[in-house]
């Protein structure tokens, strides 16, 4: 037989599992009621009537209770060993496949389309809105390359060209939301008296983190449909999660096969012929890995909510040693980045409405609403750089050429550095930026927000010293995951843009610009500044017991 708990095989014999001591064989008790059928009483001899409990003369009970048990298994002689080995069957092909049918596919299959179908209606109209201001944007000049090259062409010979389709449509766009990093490759044979061919290679790192806001909505609405529809406990619903996110994974990156860009044309025209071949298109391994990450992500933070903040925590920390936690970890977390969120929108939406820059006026245009979503987008990047900074966290601007290298740091108590080993107008560029926009004056203001961290990290040491005598565990536990939560949403938001250019094998041209937050020492220093506060909380609040004690 089976353990109702853990799912161990016992002897049939066994009253409780060898694994984890859950009853099997609860003990049987069978009770047989026989009606009276005396005339006289048997203590005293009074006459008596058939329906008589009692005798009326002494008291004398006159039904009979039989009560039989089932036989008691003493198995002090049975050997555990003689349990199968449970590490056997867990690895095993049967038990994989028994495991699937144990889950509800129905529901997942639900839950998965309805995620889908949430994703595709909110990018859609997100594309509809948005996208419209975005031509001139850096994004599509850099996926839009393919029609400047054919508009060069057409130019040479002066004849009209078929020119590519609109390059980006709403399955990269979904895409691009799980932060996949398109790879763009051109080919061309270019032949005017002498034979050149050339070849470009690129790649658009997208770690927009606000466009996480669209999988994060769509996989919210799954992972609550799939905690409301199935009613488990939260140890069963992690199976159904991960068959969950397997799902989601696999669909999106079937998709991104499907998605991406591909031209072809070739042209012979006089004296002139060429041959161009663009491709755009997404890794199929890291496609399937991101959307697998995110969607459990995502959706177990939506069966968390199904079951409700006190139950949700409670079955959490019954599931898990330290569950409650590692779930305050991650929810502290995300509460940090939010409220960065809403205290840098209305200052993004004012400065986009009187930008008037001629490099950044695509993100000026536009509607009220468009105005509003790029501004939610800007303060959605700048919350999490900012919150990663705020745990001395190091952010690298980074910009290579061909025969030039420069590199621009800054951290929340330190000035901006730059290696350079050519010219310095990078750092010129940036520095003028910032000082237009009047982040130096408010620095100060940014450097205050450092205290929001140490406040949770006070508070969180004060809960845990009060939950747990032994607070070092805990303590290590949270600042573990804590440290290792912000890395990764950091990781997620990195932005670059690389390429180069070959022409008869030798490269002619070379530039990749990227901007990231350095994620070792960003471990590192964030797991010593949680653990050092947390313990600070921990101690006020054994401080506090004390005096409340001697009073």
């Amino acid at each position: 037989m089976y353990c109702t708990t853990c799912g161990a095989q016992n002897p049939s014999s066994a009253n409780y599992c060898y694994k984890d001591g859950t009853a099997l064989q609860k003990e049987k008790i069978s009770f047989a009621y026989t009606k009276n059928k005396k005339t006289f009483c048997p203590h005293c001899g009074h006459s008596l009537l058939g329906d008589y409990v009692y005798c009326p003369s002494c008291g004398t009970s006159l039904f009979q209770v039989h009560v039989g048990k089932s036989r008691k298994i003493d198995f002090k002689d049975e050997r555990v060993e003689n349990a199968p080995k449970q590490t056997n069957r867990s690895f095993s092909i049967s038990s994989l496949l028994d495991l699937c049918k144990g889950l509800h596919w129905k529901q997942v299959l639900l839950a998965v389309a309805t995620s889908f179908i949430v994703l595709f209606l909110l990018s859609a109209i997100t594309v509809k809105v948005v996208m419209s201001s975005w031509e001139d944007s850096p994004l599509f000049r850099t996926t839009n390359y393919t029609k400047e090259f054919v508009a060069y062409l057409e130019d040479l010979v002066d004849i009209n060209i078929e020119k590519p389709d609109r390059v980006i449509t709403i399955d990269d766009f979904v895409i691009w939301t799980h932060t996949v990093k398109p790879v763009m490759k051109v080919n061309f044979t270019y032949s005017w008296f002498d034979k050149q061919v050339g070849e470009v290679h690129g790649s658009f790192e997208n770690g927009f983190i606000y466009l996480l806001v669209i999988p994060f909505v769509a996989l919210l609405a799954g992972g609550i449909l799939l905690g409301k529809t199935l009613r488990a406990n939260v140890s069963r619903l992690a199976g159904h999660l991960f068959a969950f996110s397997f799902l989601y994974a696999a669909v999106l990156a079937i998709l991104s096969v499907f998605a991406g860009f591909s031209y072809h044309i070739d042209l012979d025209h006089r004296d002139i012929s060429a041959s161009v071949h663009a491709v755009v298109k997404y890794p199929f391994w890291a496609t399937l890995l991101k959307g697998f990450l995110v969607a459990f992500l995502f959706a177990g933070i939506g069966i968390l909510i199904s079951k409700g903040y006190k139950r949700a925590v409670h079955e959490v920390k019954q599931s898990v040693r330290y569950g409650d936690v590692i779930y305050s970890g991650w929810a502290w977390l995300l509460r940090g980045i939010g409220l960065l969120f809403v205290l840098f929108l209305p200052f993004a939406f004012v400065g986009l409405s009187h930008q008037v820059s001629d490099e950044w006026k695509w993100l000026a245009g536009g509607s009220v609403l468009s105005k509003l979503f790029d501004a939610a987008c800007m303060a959605m990047q700048l919350a999490v750089w900012i919150w990663g900074i705020l745990h001395l966290g190091v952010v690298h601007l980074h910009r290579s050429g061909f025969h030039d290298h420069q590199s621009i740091t800054y951290s929340l108590f330190s000035d901006l550095n730059m290696e350079s080993s050519g010219s310095t107008d990078l750092y010129n560029n940036v520095y003028d930026f910032l000082h237009h926009i009047g982040f130096f004056e408010t620095e100060i203001y940014i450097q205050l927000l450092i205290l929001l961290p140490i406040a949770i990290f006070l508070y969180m040491g004060y809960n845990i010293r009060r939950k747990y005598t032994m607070a070092w565990k805990p303590l290590l536990v949270f600042a573990a995951l804590y440290s290792i939560g912000l890395v990764v949403i950091c990781q997620f938001s990195k932005v670059g843009v690389s390429y180069f250019v070959s022409m008869n094998g030798e490269t002619e041209a070379e530039f990749s610009m990227s901007i990231f937050l350095e994620p070792l020492s960003l471990l590192v220093k964030c797991f010593i500044f949680s653990l050092l506060f947390t313990y600070a909380g921990a101690w006020l609040q054994q401080f506090s017991r004390k005096q409340r004690g001697m009073k």
